[in-house]
């Protein structure tokens, strides 16, 4: 893509192949994932410091979406779990939102956690426009999206919903059509 002998044309073309080669990666580690391929590496965690790590991590796509993300994160215990995978629950809860909010001014994605009855929970809110009563129940199903092609294959949730049950957690969704 750098190469100065390159014309436009080729430039445009390269750009569509790298990207559905990220495209076809993103996939196939997301069917490897929903088959449970890689199995959980449990240690003591800090649910804060992966939300901390991943909001770093999504800043350039939250900058160039003009979105904000807020942090309201509670004094919580250390848990069993495993780190990479958490990191992945929440990029996939944070994507989601981002998509959610795309468009609006000032979207605005809050993420917050506390402890409640021996557990640690997580929530993700944003002011999107909240999913159809019809759609709601289906979110964590595999291969359910109602993102145009291309921009969703429908595996985030159902990989969601796999990962936080290895972890002996329970997920759920609520929404407020606006």
């Amino acid at each position: 893509m750098n190469d100065p002998e390159m014309n436009e044309r080729q430039k445009e073309k390269l750009g569509i192949i790298i990207e559905q080669a990220r495209r076809g990666s993103e996939i196939i580690k997301g069917l490897l994932d929903f088959s449970n391929q890689s199995r959980p590496s449990f240690t003591a965690v800090n649910i804060n410091d992966i939300i901390l790590k991943t909001v770093t991590i999504l800043s350039g796509l939250v900058d160039r979406n003009r979105v904000k993300i807020r942090t309201v994160l509670s004094s919580i215990p250390m848990v069993k779990a495993d780190p990479k995978q958490i990191e992945q629950v929440i990029i996939n809860l944070l994507l989601n939102s981002i998509d959610a909010v795309e468009g609006r001014p000032e979207g605005t994605i809050t993420i917050e956690t506390e402890c409640k009855n021996n557990y640690v929970e997580v929530r993700v809110i944003d002011d999107g426009p909240g999913i159809p009563d019809a759609i709601l129940p289906r979110v964590f199903d595999p291969f359910f999206t109602t993102k145009p092609v291309g921009k969703g294959v429908g595996l985030g949730l159902s990989i969601c919903s796999g990962i936080v049950r290895d972890h002996n957690g329970s997920i759920s969704v609520e929404s407020e059509r606006t």
